[in-house]
């Protein structure tokens, strides 16, 4: 269950005369659904629909999933094999987030190849 302020998402489509249509999803996880509920009520779903569409797909997102973290917690890389399952590749590699403290990647752009 989703709390109200969970969870945030607009798609469009890009529908452009001999080209393949895209379509663009801007998507806000709040840290208060964990990211595996996140990937199995939401994420999973939505990529099984719009995946079949043959179409092209581009995330731009604020997921608050660290992927600098993706070999230390488990629930970070459970998330970026969902978006691999789906042939949805990262397209940032370095920090989006820095401090004088700590550095994160926690904002993401996936794109279909």
């Amino acid at each position: 269950m989703y709390l109200a302020n969970s969870l945030e998402s607009v798609f469009i489509e890009i529908c452009e005369p001999k080209k393949k249509n895209m379509i663009v999803g801007c998507i806000y996880r709040h840290h208060t659904i964990t990211i595996d509920e996140f990937n199995s009520n939401f994420l999973t779903p939505l990529l099984a629909k719009v995946s079949t569409e043959n179409k092209i797909i581009m995330l731009l997102c604020d997921f608050n999933v660290d992927l600098l973290k993706i070999d230390s917690e488990l629930p970070n890389s459970r998330f970026i094999d969902t978006m691999s399952s789906h042939l949805l590749l990262l397209q940032i590699l370095l920090p989006t987030r820095i401090t004088e403290t700590s550095q994160s990647l926690i904002d993401n752009i996936f794109l279909t190849p």
